[in-house]
């Protein structure tokens, strides 16, 4: 079910091509320092009989019990119910950028985050969605939220 590809260029860098709209990416514990992850979504004519959940996930980005340092996440053309998902998740983050997102922008739960920057635009659902946790953001740009 999932299918994608991932590129490293060696320099903390990370992007994953989802290749079809059934792909995801998770990612699970482990402390991630420095690290640069980038999403792009599928763009060609998606398959509507795809379910907006894989093993009960949301997200097209997902982190869970991931403890960041100084990280920057990027999500473009996510066609799951969350661009990016982060759950039970702690430290800092220094930006995310969530792009063209056909439902959430970013969702966070069950989390303890302090980030620098969050950027979203053009969310057909919420742009930002945080649930159960505590969060301080210190600069926060949203543009085109379908909700909240």
């Amino acid at each position: 079910m999932n299918k994608g590809t991932v590129e490293s260029t060696g320099k903390k860098k990370i992007t994953i091509h989802q290749t079809s709209n059934s792909g995801r990416a998770i990612i699970t514990g482990d402390k991630i320092d420095g690290w640069n992850i980038i999403f792009n979504g599928y763009k060609d004519d998606p398959d509507t009989n795809i379910p907006n959940n894989y093993l009960n996930l949301t997200g097209c980005l997902t982190f869970i019990k991931s403890i960041f340092k100084n990280v920057e996440l990027e999500s473009s053309n996510s066609n799951c119910e969350d661009g990016i998902n982060l759950i039970h998740t702690s430290g800092n983050i220094s930006k995310i950028l969530s792009k063209n997102s056909l439902y959430d922008g970013i969702d966070i739960d069950f989390s303890s985050l302090s980030i620098e920057d969050i950027e979203v635009k053009n969310s057909l659902n919420d742009c930002l969605d945080f649930s159960f946790g505590d969060y301080f953001v210190k600069n926060l740009e949203l543009n085109h939220c379908g909700d909240k």
